[in-house]
């Protein structure tokens, strides 16, 4: 996964109103004739971004830099349900691939008067079996620029789960998954993330903790597959949001992907669904070395 790198002074605005902005993609277009209309969350009218994400890497630049709000931030509900990219251009529409794995990926391309940007989308909430909030990774690709744009998010439509509907006396463990992009500076190397994530929630003490698994990491460059590191943090809960910082537990690895012991973080997530169905968010992580990632997670 190659991405965009703002340059020239002009920005990119992704309006994102059908869920689609994450992951990397390729293949040939998706002939399996699956009705748009059955698809998960993320295909609804007026879908919200709740949560992002957006990791700026280039190697020739130093470390990676990570915002809690990028393109996808400001949306507007008025806008239409279609995937909307503004650069003063006409946009070609996403395309859905064939994929591998059990993740909805999309690609696309645009050209303006710099270059030819490429899109890649990976959506998560359809491998996760998920019915009410989506989750991905994007990817910008400002092609032969050397810049790499990445984000994380999580969203829904209309589905947030009520303060006052929020379970209060029962614990509860979710399963699910989780995608993200790792950046490492020496050497420079960007790997897309895919895992398990299990979510175990105290209601009655406002507490909950995620526990990413199995993560694999896939080089983008030459699709070689290696490890991540599993990761652990803990989570305070208000409302229908969670957050917090606390990177409990990273296991180590030797892992040209892996971060280093000790790295830090920060998670933050919502429930959604009538009564808490499914819960998704987006998380960070950045090691003493200034390699880091941002992955997106969702679970039922």
């Amino acid at each position: 996964m190659k991405t965009f790198k703002q340059v020239f002074g002009t920005s990119l605005l992704l309006v994102f109103m059908t869920g689609l902005i994450g992951g990397c993609g390729g293949g040939d277009g998706d002939d399996s004739g699956i009705d748009p209309d059955s698809w998960p969350a993320f295909v609804l009218p007026n879908m919200e971004v709740a949560q992002e994400r957006y990791m700026t890497f280039t190697g020739a630049q130093g470390s990676p830099f990570i915002t809690t709000s990028g393109p996808l931030a400001g949306l507007s509900s008025s806008a239409p349900p279609v995937l909307v990219i503004e650069l003063n251009y006409v946009v070609e529409a996403l395309e859905r691939v064939n994929s591998p794995d059990s993740y909805a990926r999309y690609v696309g391309i645009y050209c303006g008067d710099y270059a030819c940007t490429g899109i890649d989308v990976a959506a998560g909430a359809q491998a996760a079996g998920m019915q009410y909030a989506e989750y991905g990774i994007y990817s910008l690709n400002m092609i032969g620029t050397g810049f790499y744009d990445f984000g994380a998010f999580s969203g829904g439509n209309n589905s947030l789960t009520p303060t006052d509907s929020m379970p209060s006396g029962i614990t509860k463990v979710y399963v699910g998954k989780a995608l993200g992009e790792v950046a490492i500076v020496d050497p420079s190397r960007d790997y897309e993330l895919t895992g398990s994530v299990s979510v175990s929630v105290n209601f009655p003490e406002h507490k909950m903790q995620i526990n990413l698994s199995s993560m694999q990491a896939r080089d983008n460059y030459d699709g070689t597959v290696t490890e991540f590191n599993d990761v652990q943090m803990d989570l305070t809960i208000s409302g229908y949001q969670c957050s917090g910082v606390n990177v409990s537990w990273m296991s180590n690895s030797n892992s040209a992907a892996a971060l280093a012991p000790g790295a830090t973080g920060q998670a933050d997530c919502d429930f959604y669904g009538s009564t808490a169905e499914e819960v998704a968010g987006v998380l960070h992580l950045i090691d003493i070395h200034g390699n880091a990632a941002i992955i997106a997670f969702g679970a039922k």
